[in-house]
C-alpha cells in the first residue's frame, strides 16, 4: 500500500512550495544549454556548439568547439579522461581527453548503421550507446566501432513507441528516460530490467548504488529502489530544467534562461541524498 501510494504521489505531483530568489550562481556570458559534472567536480557546460570546462579549483578554463559537427546535442563527462561529445544533427560521436583535446577522428554513426541515433552516452571498457528510434533499440558499440549489445525493438517488449530524452549508464545498469513513458532500466547487456513510471521528468541521476534523484515540477525527489522510500527537495526557483547532485550535498541546477546555479543542499533542507 506504501509504495501504491508513493507512486501516486509522484505521478500526480501534489508539490506545493513558496519559492525564493536564487542569489548563487555561475557566471557566463552566454546563455548555458546544457551543463554536467565529472568525478572531480569539473564542470562542463554547452553554448550552441562550444564546449566549456571550468575547473573545480577555480583557476581556469578550457574549450572546445567544432563548427563543422554543429551543435553539440549532449555531452557525457562521467569519465573525465574520455568525454563523449555526441552530435545529433550529424549523427557523430567524438570523445576528448581532459584537456578537451580530440582523441581519435570523429565517429560517424551513419557508417555503423545507425545515421537516426538520438541519444549517446559513455559505457564500460571505452565503449558508448546509442539509442536508435526507428528500430526503437537501444545499442551498445564496444571500443573496435562493433555492435557488442543490443536490446531489440522495444515497441515488442514494452508494447509501446517511446521518445527518449536522456540516456545514461551508471553502475551495472542503463537509464533510458522518457518524459511520457517513464524511466527503462536495463542491464549491461541491453537486457531490459524494468519500467518505474515516473512521468514528466525533466532529469534523472543515480546517486550511490541504488538512490533515484529525478526533477519534476522545479522539485527534486529521491527515490531509493532497495527501500522505495521517497523523499523531496524543493527548489528556491522555478522552471529548472537540469540538476546535478554533488558528493558533498551541492546541488547544481540550469534554469530554462540559461543561468547556472548553486546551492548547499543543506540550506534548502535537511539532507535527503546520501552516498
Amino acid at each position: 500500500m506504501k509504495r501504491i501510494l508513493i507512486i501516486l504521489l509522484l505521478a500526480v505531483g501534489l508539490i506545493s512550495f513558496t519559492t525564493q530568489s536564487i542569489t548563487n550562481s555561475y557566471s557566463y556570458n552566454f546563455k548555458v544549454d546544457y551543463f554536467t559534472l565529472d568525478i572531480l567536480g569539473n564542470r562542463y557546460v554547452v553554448h550552441e556548439s562550444e564546449l566549456v570546462k571550468s575547473y573545480e579549483t577555480g583557476k581556469h578554463t578550457l574549450t572546445f568547439s567544432n563548427l563543422s559537427l554543429g551543435e553539440i546535442s549532449s555531452v557525457d563527462a562521467s569519465d573525465a579522461m574520455n568525454i563523449l561529445v555526441f552530435y545529433q544533427d550529424f549523427a557523430k560521436v567524438l570523445f576528448l581527453d581532459n584537456t578537451l583535446s580530440i582523441k581519435k577522428s570523429a565517429i560517424d554513426l551513419g557508417d555503423l548503421g545507425f545515421p537516426n541515433a538520438s541519444l549517446a552516452c559513455l559505457s564500460y571498457n571505452n565503449g558508448f550507446w546509442i539509442f536508435d528510434p526507428v528500430n526503437q533499440e537501444l545499442v551498445r558499440i564496444n571500443q573496435f566501432l562493433e555492435v557488442a549489445e543490443r536490446s531489440g525493438n522495444l515497441n515488442q517488449i514494452i508494447n509501446t513507441e517511446i521518445e527518449p530524452d536522456q540516456l545514461f549508464e551508471s553502475g551495472n545498469n542503463v537509464y533510458l528516460k522518457d518524459k511520457n513513458e517513464g524511466i527503462f532500466i536495463f542491464d549491461r547487456y541491453a537486457g531490459y530490467q524494468k519500467r518505474m513510471p515516473f512521468t514528466d521528468v525533466d532529469d534523472v541521476q543515480i546517486i550511490g548504488s541504488n538512490v533515484m534523484a529525478f526533477l519534476k515540477n522545479d522539485t527534486v525527489f529521491s527515490y531509493d529502489m532497495l527501500t522505495l522510500n521517497t523523499d523531496t527537495l524543493p527548489l528556491k526557483t522555478d522552471d529548472i530544467k537540469q540538476i546535478f547532485i554533488k558528493k558533498n550535498n551541492d546541488i547544481l541546477f540550469l534554469g530554462e534562461n540559461g543561468n547556472l546555479y548553486f546551492e548547499d543542499i543543506k540550506t534548502l533542507r535537511r539532507p535527503v541524498m546520501q552516498y
